[in-house]
């Protein structure tokens, strides 16, 4: 599946061109397409790098963006690895992975594990509702998702858009099938709550939020969290219904020129060693069942998610999301 953005954006400018891709020929190489933050990319890069002694090539972008881009390399064999989105998101670009069951499977949570293998769950992603403590009292705060809908918070709702964001995606098909209404009811209704809210990226929203631009947003728990932890004038709400949660994951392309290379990261990145320094200082929650209750984080009520069905209908959510937009702005 290749968007009709990135596929304008190949036609105008090559999307990622072929030669700013430097690691083919070298035996020693990974070359890694990715989503995460700086400082997920440089705790999990360097110390791969230090282990096996081989060299990351990296190319970085919001997960829709690397994902396109992705696809349009592998069948001439010049990536590896995407490292990041959300495995709702992977599950729609399946046909682009080469299957691999890491040998560390057996000791992952099994409800978020890839059917055939086309992708390995990297860490576990609850979603939470934000609120910047300047403008907003923990009483008057959001107490659940369906409070997200009322008047009180037109217009003062922060959130990434899903065209760019697969975040965003996953937390609208996870309310979605949370509230049980058709898209033609649910979609116009959160749409209109927006009211031009709606950022570029998933890394912008708490940004806006600490900027005051908006009340409330709806983010990931490891975002907030390292926000608060840095001082920020924010606090999170676990919504009452429970949270819709989507882990990230990783992936090994098709003919991917390093094929052992990055079967020995997808081994790492799920390794207990790794999961463990990612729980215990970055805010994530480990998708090992030996790790599942490492670390400072409330125990949640996980809302039930249909990995595989929002993985079939990404292409279209996001078509009908944006011509929904269109009305609102």
């Amino acid at each position: 599946m290749i968007s009709l953005l990135c596929l304008m954006t190949t036609v105008l400018s090559g999307c990622l061109e072929t030669e700013h891709i430097t690691s083919v020929n070298r035996e020693d190489a990974l070359i890694v397409f990715t989503s995460h933050p700086s400082d997920i990319q440089n705790a999990v890069f360097k110390q791969f790098e230090r282990e096996y002694g081989i060299h990351v090539e990296a190319h970085s972008g919001g997960s829709k963006e690397m994902l396109d881009e992705f696809a349009l390399l592998t069948e001439s064999g010049e990536v590896d690895i995407m490292f990041g989105g959300g495995i709702e998101l992977l599950e729609s670009y399946k046909g682009y992975f080469e299957p691999y069951y890491s040998k560390h499977t057996r000791s992952l949570q099994s409800r978020y594990r890839s059917k055939k293998g086309e992708w390995t769950p990297f860490t576990v992603l609850p979603i939470v509702i934000a609120y910047n403590t300047d403008l907003v009292s923990p009483e008057e705060a959001p107490s659940s998702w369906s409070d997200l809908l009322v008047e009180k918070w037109r217009g003062e709702i922060i959130f990434a858009s899903p065209i760019s964001s697969g975040t965003s995606y996953a937390i609208l098909s996870g309310l979605e099938q949370l509230f049980g209404e058709d898209r033609d009811v649910f979609m116009p209704k959160f749409a209109a709550q927006l009211r031009g809210k709606e950022t570029a990226g998933t890394s912008s929203v708490l940004t806006k939020l600490k900027n005051k631009d908006g009340k409330i947003a709806i983010c990931l728990e490891q975002m907030a969290l390292k926000e608060m932890a840095a001082g920020s004038h924010i606090d999170i709400v676990y919504p009452t219904e429970g949270v819709i949660c989507v882990p990230d994951g990783v992936a090994i392309a098709k003919h991917a020129p390093h094929l052992e290379n990055a079967q020995k990261f997808v081994d790492f990145c799920v390794s207990r060693d790794m999961q463990q320094v990612l729980s215990e200082q970055y805010f994530r929650r480990s998708i090992r069942k030996d790790l599942e209750g490492n670390g400072d984080y409330p125990r949640v009520y996980l809302l039930p998610f249909d990995i595989w069905q929002a993985g079939k209908e990404e292409d279209s959510f996001v078509y009908e999301w944006e011509w929904e937009l269109e009305k609102h702005n």
